[in-house]
């Protein structure tokens, strides 16, 4: 070794190097299996003994302890009554009364009328009952402008939804069967008096 560093003192350094790290490796691998020794001494007590010291019967986990069962011998079969015993213990009449005048006026009168509820008005066809045909070109042309041949809305007639539907499929049936124009009023019925006013605004 001396031999070496004298001929190559390059050479020594490098080696002496070497043997330091490995004497501090070895020193290292001591302590540490030193460490582990005394921590397997030392050691945590097992999973099963941890595990019986929470089911021990303590006030902080009595709570999450099942009640044991009861025997048929420790049962109080005094307290059990049978489902078809009549029920001992009476109601006061008039805590009964009173109860029952209370619900009496809490219920809901079936024939009070709506107030809201708007007041049904009639058309002048359905009060006096006309009855309608598609012959009857009279009538119909009555609700029929004699300038365009439109029909007349509710707003000028004045009649109900249903009415007005009818006489409108009424005007068509007519006019598809050749008794009424289409573009016109017939020039008889021009002078006829209107049933209702054409100016009239309606309410």
């Amino acid at each position: 070794m001396a031999a070496l560093t004298s001929v190559c003192p390059l050479f020594g350094g490098l080696l002496s190097r070497q043997l330091m790290h490995v004497f501090k490796m070895n020193i290292s691998l001591m302590f540490v299996k030193d460490s582990t020794f005394e921590n397997t001494s030392q050691s945590s007590p097992p999973i099963a003994t941890s595990f019986r010291k929470y089911q021990t019967s303590s006030p902080k986990n009595a709570r999450f302890q099942r009640p044991p069962p009861l025997t048929i011998n420790e049962v109080d079969w005094s307290k059990m009554q049978s489902l078809n015993s009549p029920y001992k213990h009476s109601f006061d009449p008039l805590l009964v009364e009173r109860l029952l005048d209370q619900v009496d006026k809490d219920m809901p009168v079936s024939n009070m009328p709506d107030p809201f509820e708007k007041n049904y008005r009639r058309c002048f066809l359905c009060r006096h009952d006309v009855h309608l045909d598609h012959k009857n070109i009279r009538l119909l042309s009555q609700f029929v402008s004699p300038y365009t041949g439109r029909i007349y809305g509710r707003a000028i007639t004045g009649l109900c939804i249903p009415m007005q539907k009818r006489v409108a499929s009424l005007i068509k049936r007519a006019r598809v069967s050749g008794y009424m124009p289409f573009l016109f009023k017939d020039p008889k019925y021009l002078h006829d008096p209107l049933p209702y006013d054409v100016m009239a605004r309606k309410a």
